[in-house]
């Protein structure tokens, strides 16, 4: 028997010291198993048919329970990125809006939402409308293994698994009682990571039955933008002459100090503001009347844009720009807790019951800028500039309201408090029935329950009550509400404004399934197996809104509109696997599998999914296997139901400002003389079309789409694997697979965000090529008074499709270490797992040609295509001790900008790697240590010219932004 007592690890762990630690390699002892005649039947993912040689006819990475605890993963979602299979997920990097505070896994970055992910093949409970499953409750300290199988499996397990499946296998069985704990900080000193677990099995000789139970705890610091110089402050990239990029700061609008924005149809004279810019020193026509104006502290006025100010005479760049990265979380803090219990209990020879029972509590923060206020002051308000009065008395309307965005610092950072409960349990009934049948049973019910309260949010109708007021507001709260200057707003007022609104989110999931399987009969070559079985599922999705969200009068982080929907489906399956040849000469092994699920969903009707596998194995120690697949992907709450919701969407650009890649003529196919005559046609006045600056941000809508089909998609793999056929000792660990993956999706629901509408209203992609206002993409926006883009309306639609392939492969080699004599226990290990992405096709509308995206990032996260991602591990073990490397390599990329227009300049991304390291001690029979310094060479994450959706200047999940890292785990177990 063996325990563990744990240490709480705490950041002094990590001041000087080396430590040496030691997990024990299982690497050549699972190989043995491989090799072994003797296997019993197991299942495989990818497949509800149990067999003795377990080789699977899909692609399927298999990742050790030794091989998570050689890293500082306190959930599996931080080693699970790091492999080359993997896309870029949403988890502990992801600040923005629309992440629930939830951990996902991404195959081939074909979206979290087509990776299904299962425990012990079943499925988990969805964690947001998206019924996208937070990783990050998986039990840790249960993991057996992980399963990753690329390429569709929906004929075997339903929906959503057209890039793959990842299936966590538990250890449900265990015996004794462990502890452990993980202790981890950056060498920055922050970002500190805490972690501990106690698992119990009871399991008497003789017993009927047995229990297994389990408590974990984790804790994560944050980590804020300002904290790294790569994020510190929002970066706009250009180019000079020489085509070399320049970094600069990004300006908003939105400044600090308040913005005037003038109205275009109601504009002031050019002498009134040369008059007043006089007296500041500057030069008749360094500023203009469309000229968006800042407010000093002292109530004088500089440009915004570009942002130059004057003072004393002299003409400096005004240093109270908009950080839009400030404040921000490059890490998000977090804490959970997580326990279970995990029993069964034999009633017969042919019947178990067992069961399960889990719960978990999260509590996660995200937290963004200062939100804005954009409003109209009458010219009532006393606290309005004179110098500002004296240039609004020239418009032609003199006495309309000033249009002013003004962002709100003084209430602080919009932050989102998460937390979240989940309950799941099972129970079943498993055996076997006549013959070599067996039978599984069960009943499956989930729930979580997520609170959300967003301080830092303000009502805009309180605003404006202050503005309007005759006093500006000082008989509300003190001071009153003076929004022209830095630092003008008191303390008081802001506490007027405030409000902090509250929702709560809750997603049901209740699943009933039984299944059979079991030989059909027998052929020459060996028993025909099938599986059959059926399956209820039904899943719930309400949000309860706060009480002022359908009011459009909250400025928060994001509010949701209230949703009560419900989505059950029936489906019956089965799987069949016909062994054709056997034992004959070039024929070891020959084998057809064939599936079928049928699907009837509530929300879409019925679908099918289906497939082919075959494996040849001409010798014992060689497979090649070959698969086509039809999988399918039932749209989501959010896609189907989602109420109009107020959205805030970013722009690449506005092809309407007089510099942009539309109006200079660097997109092909584009006429910028017709341009310029379209945006006139839409409200820009043509005095100030060859001057006009757009925003990048664009407010709207966002609803679902009750019309929705689901998606289908075609998927065919080829591959080989090889296994050493010797014992010599050099050799018997060696292992190959080499897998290509074809996977083309069609009818794909995507959401229609209005940026790319917005360029095809001006002829990208042929889009508008009469450039008719009236256009259907012109149709998605409108322009406000003051020229902007506005009043966008983004919804979900199948118009999409994507077409991915590439090769995927696996070296595997166990080996003696001679160097220091003759040791059975020395030995050295070695991965390389390498993921060559050779086509990748995505198609935002079906009017459009696909567009190759191979080697590009987008201007959104989690929206990157390397070609080559690799992963090298060398874990050398001498006895008691072992350590090892491992080196993770991102290949470079341009941007998915510059591979549409290849004249636009645009800065890409650097190939990028990484280097982890790890050391181990066995101390005795009980008691293990171990420590890792992972980013070892501190490699710095690329500043790339398009991260528009990002604060942070990169893809905070495609790249790391924290650096270097250092961990130290102890266990003890008996």
């Amino acid at each position: 028997m063996r325990i563990a007592t744990s240490v709480k690890a705490r950041a002094a762990l990590f001041r000087g010291a080396a430590l040496l630690a030691l997990v024990p390699i299982q690497g050549a002892a699972a190989q043995t198993a491989a090799n072994s005649d003797t296997v019993a039947e197991v299942i495989v993912t990818g497949s509800r048919i149990a067999r003795r040689d377990y080789t699977s006819a899909s692609p399927v990475l298999t990742v050790s329970e030794e091989q998570l605890e050689r890293f500082s993963v306190a959930t599996p979602d931080q080693y699970l990125k790091t492999l080359p299979q993997m896309g870029t997920t949403f988890g502990e990097a992801s600040n923005n809006a629309g992440n629930s505070g939830i951990a996902t896994a991404n195959l081939h970055n074909l979206g979290s939402a087509r990776t299904l992910v299962l425990i012990d093949g079943r499925r988990m409970i969805g964690s947001d409308g998206a019924s996208t499953v937070d990783i990050s409750t998986v039990p840790t300290a249960l993991i057996k293994s992980v399963e990753v199988i690329t390429g569709g499996a929906s004929a075997v397990y339903g929906s959503d698994a057209i890039a793959g499946v990842v299936n966590f296998k538990l250890d449900d069985r265990y015996v004794g009682l462990k502890v452990s704990a993980l202790g981890g900080i950056t060498d920055r000193s922050d970002g500190e990571q805490y972690y501990t677990d106690v698992v119990y099995g009871w399991r008497p000789e003789g017993a009927r039955g047995g229990i297994v139970a389990f408590a974990s705890y984790a804790e994560r610091g944050s980590v804020r933008n300002e904290d790294r110089k790569i994020s510190a402050r929002g970066i706009t990239t250009t180019f000079d002459a020489a085509g070399n990029p320049v970094f600069s700061p990004r300006v908003l609008n939105p400044l600090p100090e308040g913005v005037y924005t003038p109205t275009l149809t109601n504009l002031p004279t050019a002498a009134s503001v040369n008059a007043v810019f006089a007296g500041y020193g500057v030069a008749a026509g360094r500023v203009t009347p469309t000229s968006t104006l800042g407010f000093n502290s002292d109530n004088s006025l500089f440009n915004n844009a570009p942002l130059i100010n004057y003072r004393n005479g002299q003409t400096v760049v005004d240093p109270y720009y908009a950080n839009v990265s400030e404040g921000a979380y490059l890490l998000l803090p977090s804490k959970r807790i997580n326990v279970g219990i995990f029993g069964d209990y034999e009633l017969s020879d042919r019947a178990t019951l067992y069961g399960r029972a889990t719960f978990q509590n999260a509590k996660n923060q995200r937290r963004i800028s200062a939100g804005d206020l954009t409003t109209s002051v009458p010219l009532s308000n006393p606290f309005i500039p004179q110098d500002l009065r004296t240039i609004l008395a020239t418009r032609p309307n003199p006495t309309a309201a000033v249009g002013v965005t003004r962002r709100l610092v003084e209430l602080g950072f919009r932050t989102n408090e998460l937390d979240s409960d989940l309950y799941h349990g099972v129970i079943g009934v498993r055996g076997s029935l006549a013959s070599d049948w067996t039978y599984d049973a069960y009943v499956s019910r989930g729930q979580v329950k997520r609170a959300e309260t967003q301080d830092g949010s303000f009502r805009t109708s309180l605003a404006n009550q202050l503005l309007t007021a005759a006093d500006g507001g000082r008989s509300l709260c003190s001071g009153g509400f003076d929004i022209f200057g830095l630092g003008q707003v008191s303390t008081a007022c802001a506490d007027f404004l405030r409000y902090s609104p509250k929702q709560s989110i809750e997603t049901g999931q209740t699943i009933v399934e039984a299944t059979a399987t079991g030989s059909l009969l027998t052929l020459p070559a060996g028993a025909m197996k099938v599986a059959v079985g059926a399956t209820y599922r039904k899943e719930t999705y309400q949000v309860t809104a706060d009480p002022l969200a359908p009011t459009g009068d909250v400025v928060a982080f994001r509010l949701s509109q209230n949703l009560d929907a419900e989505v059950s489906v029936k489906e019956i399956y089965g799987e069949i696997a016909i062994p054709i040849l056997a034992d004959l000469p070039l024929v070891h092994r020959l084998e057809a599998t064939a599936g079928y699920r049928y699907s009837d969903y509530s929300s879409v009707g019925g679908v099918q999914a289906y497939k082919g596998d075959i494996i040849y194995a001409p010798i014992p120690w060689m497979n090649f296997r070959g698969s086509f697949q039809r999988a399918v992907r039932a749209p989501s709450f959010v896609e189907l139901f989602l109420a109009p919701t107020a959205s805030n969407q970013a722009l690449a650009e506005d092809p309407c400002t007089f510099n942009s890649s539309f109006r200079t003529g660097a997109v092909g196919g584009v006429d910028p003389a017709r341009v310029r005559a379209l945006c006139i046609a839409q409200g820009i006045p043509a005095a100030v079309i060859d001057s006009f600056v757009g925003q990048r941000t664009v407010t709207g809508t966002s609803r679902g789409n009750p019309n929705l089909e689901p998606e289908k998609a075609d998927t065919y793999t080829a591959g080989v694997v090889v296994r050493a056929p010797t014992d010599d000792p050099w050799l018997s660990g060696l292992s190959l697979a080499v897998d290509y993956y074809d996977i083309t999706i069609k009818g794909a629901i995507f959401n229609n965000s209005v940026d790319p509408f917005l360029r095809r209203c001006y002829n990208l992609l042929s889009g508008n090529p009469g450039y008719d206002a009236n256009n259907l993409f012109c149709g998605v926006f409108t322009r406000n008074a003051s020229g902007n883009v506005t009043n966008g309306v983004s919804t979900f639609n199948n118009v999409g499709g994507s077409k991915l392939a590439g090769v995927d492969v696996q070296l595997d080699w166990s080996l003696p270490f001679t160097l220091l004599g003759e040791n059975p226990d020395h030995r050295l290990d070695l991965q390389f797992v390498v993921s060559r992405l050779s086509k990748a096709k995505t198609q935002t509308l079906l009017t459009d040609p696909f567009i190759d995206v191979l080697g590009t990032i987008s201007n959104v996260p989690n929206d990157s295509y390397p070609e080559w991602r690799t992963s090298l591990s060398a874990q050398l073990r001498l006895g008691d001790f072992d350590g090892g490397v491992r080196w993770r390599h991102v290949d470079s990329m341009i941007t998915q900008v510059k591979r549409i227009t290849p004249a636009i300049n645009s800065l890409g991304t650097f190939a990028v790697d990484y280097v982890d390291i790890n050391v181990g001690w066995r101390v005795n029979d009980q008691f293990s240590l171990r420590a890792g310094v992972e980013n070892l060479t501190d490699q710095r994450a690329p500043i790339y010219s398009t991260p528009v959706s990002s604060d942070t200047n990169t893809d905070p999940n495609t790249f790391d932004t924290l650096g270097r890292r250092m961990f130290i785990r102890a266990a003890y177990e008996f």
